[in-house]
């Protein structure tokens, strides 16, 4: 979109009759890659003409020629385009186990450079760089090496592969933050993996079973299935809820009961959250909306924070809605909590993020997705200061809470893997449900303490040298077309 807008000025200002004809004949590869995103020509010709249009009318009083145009034979240019792309993407997979063995020959002798920011779209083999060129994009081949993390070195080459693909898509025709959410976060070196949620580039590019064998493993990383939570903790808060719901007991009464359960250390938090539910639910659902204030205090609050809040260990879970000063590079931006490792009076570290929306803004994709970029973002952030092994991200879309880890497992390689979405109770009746969720929230608390930890000297050393740098704030608005995020259902799910 970018370039798209930039060779429509610069014909615009050179040209003493201009017309979108004239305009498409001289620029019909950069035109091509534009109109490739939509479904009908239609679309395409809406689109292109209202930039067109707009461009023009800034720059000039006469008014715009916009005949002339063979809108059908160009969006049919476009689409074979696109189908041969698609081919190359599904050949591409043959070739990457011979490619991995050629990098793996060509860099055993080579002593790794450090990454300096963003690759050329020359070293892309991309003809149509111009003055947009090189913004976007990764390391270059010779950064490839193999690591200890049990990546496969195999999907180190395809995620390459992939971003550079997407750097050549930003520079050229613009993404949608809706529809591209993963090639965005790509352009930060950030893979966003889901359960069977990808888009179709990232499917052709890793293969589906790949990219679900990918998700298991990194889950698997973080959610312990060792971890269990005490039969008989269960069935007691379990009965002592059951008559709690059915009017048999009081509150007063169930929170005593609670209080006096056998309890192991990594279990309080767990008695914390069903005390606090206890305490804080209505009875009834009533038609009110909940606005973000009352969702945060009220629902969510009393649920995260047991589980991601602790001070004798200096674990804060702060809701500030502040500028983040515990990460470097994001100094106008206001996350909605975040958790820290605070052991001194000055100074601290992020150990991950969290972004509320009410349920009412969720008809409202775009807020919800860019959310969750801020969070990929901010992550980002945390683990290239070189001081926490990996972040936590927390978004919550009303009541539904979705958990993520974050962690650099090869060099530009940023894994943001969902590893558990819960919903939290409403209501007192809803309370017993809820209960059946305590193991998974267990294996949260022990992955939050297990893997957000400081890094020691050699793992510091390991994250230098493989950190990537990010898009900054105007490379990011550059490339994102609000246009195309209406009238449009995502690939994955907030």
């Amino acid at each position: 979109m970018a370039n798209v807008n930039t060779q429509i000025r610069n014909y615009l200002a050179s040209t003493k009759v201009p017309t979108l004809a004239g305009f498409i004949k001289r620029h019909e590869e950069i035109c091509l890659d534009y109109i490739e995103q939509f479904d009908t020509v239609d679309d395409a010709k809406k689109h292109l003409t209202r930039r067109y249009l707009t461009l023009h009318n800034n720059l000039n009083k006469t008014k715009a020629k916009l005949d002339n145009v063979r809108w059908m034979k160009l969006f049919e240019k476009a689409n074979t385009r696109e189908n041969l792309e698609i081919a190359v993407m599904q050949g591409m997979r043959a070739v990457v186990p011979r490619v991995v063995k050629q990098l793996e020959g060509s860099t055993q002798e080579q002593q790794r450079e450090p990454n300096d920011g963003y690759m050329s779209n020359a070293e892309d083999g991309d003809e149509d760089g111009g003055e947009d060129g090189g913004d976007y994009g990764g390391d270059s081949d010779n950064d490839f090496e193999s690591n200890d993390d049990g990546i496969d070195k195999e999907i180190i080459a395809l995620w390459r592969h992939y971003t550079r693909e997407s750097t050549t898509i930003a520079n050229r025709k613009g993404l949608s933050v809706v529809n591209d959410l993963q090639r965005i976060l790509s352009l930060s070196h950030i893979l966003l993996i889901k359960p069977r949620q990808h888009d179709e580039a990232l499917s052709l590019a890793f293969s589906e079973s790949r990219l679900t064998q990918l998700y298991k493993s990194l889950r698997d990383r973080y959610l312990d299935k060792n971890v269990k939570l005490c039969d008989d903790l269960f069935l007691a808060m379990k009965k002592i809820v059951e008559h709690v719901v059915e009017e048999e007991t009081t509150r007063s009464v169930a929170k005593r009961e609670l209080m006096k359960l056998s309890v192991e250390d990594n279990d309080t938090a767990i008695v914390d959250m069903v005390y606090n539910c206890i305490s804080g639910l209505p009875r009834f659902m009533t038609d009110a909306n909940i606005g973000e204030f009352e969702l945060i205090t009220s629902f969510l609050d009393p649920i995260l924070r047991p589980l991601l809040h602790d001070p004798d260990q200096m674990r804060l879970l702060r809701w500030t809605n502040r500028i983040c000063t515990e990460v470097e590079g994001n100094a106008t931006k206001r996350p909605d909590a975040t958790m820290t490792l605070r052991e001194h009076y000055h100074g601290a570290s992020a150990l991950g993020f969290c972004e509320v929306k009410p349920a009412d803004s969720a008809v409202c994709l775009t807020s919800s997705f860019t959310d969750l970029l801020r969070l990929g973002l901010f992550a980002k952030s945390g683990i290239d200061k070189e001081e926490i092994r990996a972040m936590m991200v927390v978004q919550a879309v009303g009541l539904t809470v979705t958990f993520y880890m974050m962690e650099i497992l090869a060099p530009g390689f940023y894994p943001l893997v969902q590893v558990a979405t819960i919903t939290i109770p409403r209501t007192l009746d809803q309370l017993p449900h809820f209960l059946m969720t305590l193991p998974t929230l267990k294996r949260i608390y022990m992955a939050y303490r297990i893997h957000c930890t400081r890094l020691d000297a050699e793992s510091k050393q390991k994250v230098g040298k493989w950190k990537t740098t990010s898009l900054d704030d105007n490379r990011l608005g550059d490339i994102l077309d609000p246009t195309n995020n209406k009238d449009s259902i995502p690939c994955i799910r907030l």
